[in-house]
């Protein structure tokens, strides 16, 4: 069984290489990108941690 730490990408960001899995997290659940961008503002609150849709809908970000 090989190491994760082995595990190296070219970040298409900063274009350097970096070592381990890269984290493949969203800032928003999938649904709050499907809102059109006019309502984003009035039908959202997006913070780091939680994201409310419509003031019924309650997301919290995960992150081990």
């Amino acid at each position: 069984m090989s190491d994760i730490s082995t595990f190296k990408f070219s970040c298409s960001y900063c274009d350097e290489i970096h070592r381990g899995v890269p984290n493949l997290g969203s800032n928003a659940p999938n649904y709050y990108y499907s809102i059109p961008d006019e309502e984003i503002k009035k039908r959202t609150f997006l913070t780091s941690d939680t994201c409310v849709i419509k003031m019924y809908e309650y997301y919290v970000y995960g992150k081990k």
